[in-house]
């Protein structure tokens, strides 16, 4: 056992991470999908993973979704910045954020693809009272203002426990 976690520590060393965080920002290449497991079964002793402009798009967000409502990720913040991540994988990530599994505070969605469809999936995480998330970064994500109006009658719901919402960039007027 003892030489076991020794090799684990060892390993997770050499794969970059430092505490309990791990930055692959702009660094997935290879085989995606194998790739994407390892980062899925990292999600289990990561407290903070940075993923930002890797293009993991819907795929990769579901792979990491069903990860947090898995029950055994430990993952506190996400950052999916700069992902190609479309409403589809918006509402993978919302299923696990509404599960009650995921233990997930701060998530970082911007610069993506979610658009309104996407706003309204997290926003029904946020009302559901099991989601634990403080903070939500979604600028650039074309969510517009249905969006932004699902999100907003969440955060009204009292259910949210969300203190941080940014939606900079989101065609929220009409013209």
């Amino acid at each position: 056992e003892e030489m076991g976690d020794t090799f684990r520590r060892g390993l997770l060393r050499a794969a970059g991470v430092r505490d309990d965080t791990l930055n692959l920002s702009q660094k997935l290449g290879g085989d995606r999908p194998t790739v994407l497991r390892v980062v899925v079964e990292l999600s289990a002793v990561l407290t903070d993973l940075n993923l930002t402009s890797n293009y993991i798009g819907n795929d990769g967000a579901v792979a990491i979704a069903e990860a947090l409502k898995s029950g055994k990720a430990v993952l506190t913040s996400l950052n999916l910045y700069d992902n190609k991540i479309g409403a589809e994988g918006a509402k993978a990530l919302a299923e696990a954020l509404g599960s009650g599994k995921a233990v997930l505070t701060n998530l970082d969605l911007s610069y993506n693809e979610l658009r309104a469809q996407g706003a309204k999936a997290i926003a029904e995480a946020l009302k559901s009272g099991r989601a634990v998330l403080k903070n939500l970064d979604l600028p650039q994500n074309s969510i517009g203002a249905e969006g932004a109006k699902a999100l907003a009658e969440a955060l009204g719901s009292g259910m949210a426990v969300l203190t941080s919402l940014s939606l900079a960039a989101n065609n929220l007027t009409n013209y």
